[in-house]
């Protein structure tokens, strides 16, 4: 039987995973144990087990390839994946984001003559006091015009008086 690993081209982890191969003395043992059969270490039926070990071995090489290009096809399946993901979300935050902003616009836009009426109305109350306030300085600037207008007639007035006054107390 052959009794060296390395002949596979197994990756190391595959590798350590496979148990020593048995020797010819412990292969004795197990049957003598298990049959009650004395074998020789030249008895043919170790011809077959040496057989069966590197026909396994063929196998095992066969599928450890298969195994091995499935990984590589699942790696670049995973790359191709990422990368396609990546695109639609891309895609999905670019074109979702244009149809916010177009649903925000279209919302701004529909409720423009809402905020203006509402804006309009809060500020009638503030408009009508500041025409009040208007109306009061404008009244209030005439009647000081008025009363500065009478009183200065008041004051020519006593001036006249005061003049006839002091012209009657000479005469």
């Amino acid at each position: 039987m052959a009794d060296d690993q390395g002949s596979l081209d197994l990756p190391a982890s595959a590798a350590s995973a496979i148990p020593p191969p048995i020797d010819v003395k412990t292969l004795i043992g197990i049957v003598a144990k298990r049959h009650n059969v004395l074998l020789k270490a030249d008895d043919p039926v170790f011809v077959l087990c040496t057989v069966l070990e590197e026909v396994s071995k063929n196998h095992l090489a066969i599928l450890t390839a298969h195994v091995a290009r499935a990984q590589d096809a699942i790696t670049a399946t995973s790359i191709e994946q990422r990368e396609a993901s990546r695109e639609i979300a891309e895609r999905i935050v670019n074109e979702g984001g244009g149809f916010i902003a177009g649903r925000v616009m279209k919302a701004g836009q529909d409720m423009a003559p809402t905020i203006t009426e509402a804006v309009v109305a809060g500020l009638a109350p503030i408009l009508a006091e500041a025409r009040d306030a208007a109306t009061a300085a404008k009244t209030a600037r005439r009647d000081k015009h008025v009363a500065l207008a009478a009183a200065a007639a008041a004051i020519l007035a006593a001036v006249a008086s005061a003049g006839l006054y002091a012209g009657s107390l000479a005469a």
